[in-house]
């Protein structure tokens, strides 16, 4: 959907030619349809939907964690009530928030919000949006490292208990 935002001019492109006067006529028109209208208004609802990674760092990661938790009990109820799994990355045992976060925001996030940025003053969405991801990023990294480790208290752990149980 954002990509038919890139058609459009930049907010800062000057009009200081006939012809691109004449495109901002094309353009003002274009957007003063219904059709257009209701698209504008539609992405614009979508942005505000999936907006949590343009928000101040301490914001964005309360609401991840709570989206997350959310999910995970959704997914919980399925596995309960027998019911097909829609989302089966958000299982709470295996899934990684951090990693989870970095996916949504270069699939669903950047593009729109870059596609909206070109024709709307949003600097400080924008530098939200890179200094999340790249928490996001350490994070994952962070996370990815120590697995290794948790892998082998684990693996530990199960030796133990079962030479308690030769004994």
């Amino acid at each position: 959907m954002g990509k038919c935002l890139l058609l459009y001019p930049r907010a800062d492109q000057s009009l200081s030619d006939q012809s691109s006067m004449d495109s901002m006529s094309d353009i003002v028109a274009h957007l003063s349809t219904d059709e257009s209208r209701i698209l504008i208004k539609r992405m614009l609802m979508k942005c505000a939907d999936i907006s949590n990674p343009c928000r101040p760092l301490d914001l964005c990661i309360i609401w991840a964690k709570r989206i997350a938790e959310e999910y995970f009990d959704q997914t919980d109820e399925e596995i309960a009530k027998h019911l097909p799994i829609v989302m089966p990355i958000f299982s709470r045992n295996t899934c990684s928030i951090p990693r989870s976060q970095c996916s949504f925001i270069e699939y669903f996030v950047q593009g729109m919000f870059e596609s909206w940025s070109e024709i709307c003053d949003i600097p400080e969405l924008m530098e939200f949006l890179k200094v999340n991801y790249q928490y996001w990023k350490k994070e994952d990294v962070q996370e990815s490292a120590e697995l290794p480790e948790i892998e082998e208290e684990i693996s530990q752990s199960e030796d133990t208990k079962e030479d308690s149980k030769d004994s």
